[in-house]
């Protein structure tokens, strides 16, 4: 199975990096509390209908 490839504003991310990888999951640990999910599945329903649950 391959790599995903992680973008941020349409440029790749380093993932092979250790200090790219560990201050992605720090963000994303500290953000996960914070985020709305129903709301946000919701918002990403309406703009991208073509996703589906898997």
């Amino acid at each position: 199975m391959g790599q995903h490839i992680v973008t941020f504003c349409g440029e790749p991310v380093p993932m092979n990096q250790q200090f790219i990888q560990d201050k992605l999951i720090n963000v994303i640990k500290k953000q996960v509390n914070v985020v709305n999910l129903p709301s946000l599945r919701q918002r990403a329903n309406s703009i991208f209908p073509w996703l589906k649950d898997t």
